[in-house]
Order: C-alpha cells, then structure tokens, then sequence
C-alpha cells in the first residue's frame, strides 16, 4: 500500500511539472486538460484520477508552490539566530520566490478565487487550507518573536494594535509586491521603473516596521546581506 501511494505522489508532482512548464510556454488561460495530459504521457483517465477538473489541478499547482515558501520559511529559521533578521529574511525571501516563479506566482492568485474552489475537490481545497493556515502562523510567530525580543522596539513601547497592524502590513506587502513586480506597467517610465526590485523590497520592510515606530539598528548594507544571504539558501 505504502509503495502505491509513493508512486501515485511521484506521478502527482511528475504531473504539476509538467504542467508549470506548460503554463510558462503558453499561459494558464490557453491550458487544456488533453495538452496536460499529452505533455505528462498519461491517460486521460488516469489524469482525472489525479486532478478531477481544471480547478483542481490549479489548486494541486497552488500548492506545490506554497510548499516552497514552507522550505523557506524552515531555512530562514535555520540559517539565521536573531528574530529581527528572520523577520526581514523572510519577507525578502518570500520576494526572491516570487521572481523565480514568474507567471506562476500569479497561479496562487487566480486559485483563491471562489469559483475556482467551488469546482476543486474537497481534498484539494483542505490541504491548501491547511499549508496557508500553517504559513501565516509560523510568520507570525517570527513576527511576535521579533516584537518580544525587544529588538525593534528597544522599550516594548508597542501594544496588541500595533502587533495586529504589523503582522497585516507585512503579511499584504508580500502578497502586494507580488502583483506589483508582475504588472506589466512596471516597465514603463514610473517612479518604480528606476529602481531595483530588491531595493524596493527592502526599502519597504525599513518602511513597515519603522513606520509603526520600530527601530531598526540595522544599516542597508547589512539588510543586504540579509537578502544575500538567504538568497544563498533557495
């Protein structure tokens, strides 16, 4: 049993593979379930065994990507010891995610739509419950670990609004810059299409957390070794 539920995983990611390489070539809007199948080389059939509508499969794609921003989160726990630093690392690693993923990123976007869960499988839309539901909790608790280290703020001069308002700043700038980075506007003259992305990104967490009456002891440089560093580590 153990060996035939290990293969049917396999063929699964085997499956949303192939499928975000299609998606890249030509765009989730032009994907058919039959060109999915063709380009896995599996049946029909056995590919609704798997996936049992379109929705479905976005929300499995959906998935496998949030997975990676759980690896992340697990090597920004690892690689750094100050809570500050974890902070930072992980909305700038949340960033680099995003830029690997291009197009895709947007995926996890258009998979939050209602209509969307309402066709997906039960089982689909538990576990991508679940893998959110534990992302926002292991951020958050770097965030009150942050806060309760007194690093921020030196004086604990902060009470449970703002802890609420910071965890939501930075919870919406990831999701946020996500989009920004993807529109198709950044690209022609603005006030952001003069700047490096990386900078913004961390311009933005300096904004964030100072602007809720933080302080950050933390020069650019070393916010930039921070973003080096767990760069490094994806």
């Amino acid at each position: 049993m153990k060996n035939k539920q290990e293969k049917l995983r396999v063929r699964e990611e085997m499956i949303i593979s192939k499928v975000c390489d299609l998606i890249v070539e030509e765009g989730f809007f032009n994907l058919r379930m039959s060109d999915v199948a063709k380009c896995a080389d599996v049946s029909m059939g056995t590919l609704y065994s798997h996936f049992s509508s379109k929705e479905d499969l976005l929300i499995g794609i959906s998935n496998s990507l949030l997975l990676k921003r759980v690896d992340m989160m697990k090597k920004v726990k690892i690689t750094f010891d100050k809570p500050l630093e974890q902070l930072i690392a992980m909305i700038i690693g949340d960033y680099y995610i995003n830029f690997d993923l291009g197009e895709l990123s947007e995926v996890e976007t258009i998979s939050n739509i209602p209509s969307v869960w309402q066709r997906a499988s039960h089982k689909s839309t538990e576990l991508i419950k679940s893998i959110q539901e534990n992302l926002m909790k292991d951020s958050f608790a770097i965030i009150s670990e942050c806060l309760n280290s007194k690093e921020l703020f030196p004086n604990n001069e902060y009470n449970q609004h703002t802890k609420e308002q910071i965890e939501i700043s930075l919870w919406s700038s990831c999701i946020g810059l996500r989009h920004i980075f993807n529109m198709p506007a950044i690209d022609v003259k603005t006030t952001l299409s003069n700047e490096d992305e990386e900078e913004i990104c961390l311009k933005l967490i300096r904004a964030i957390l100072t602007g809720f009456g933080g302080k950050i002891e933390t020069n650019d440089d070393d916010l930039r070794l921070i973003a080096e560093k767990i760069k490094k580590e994806l």
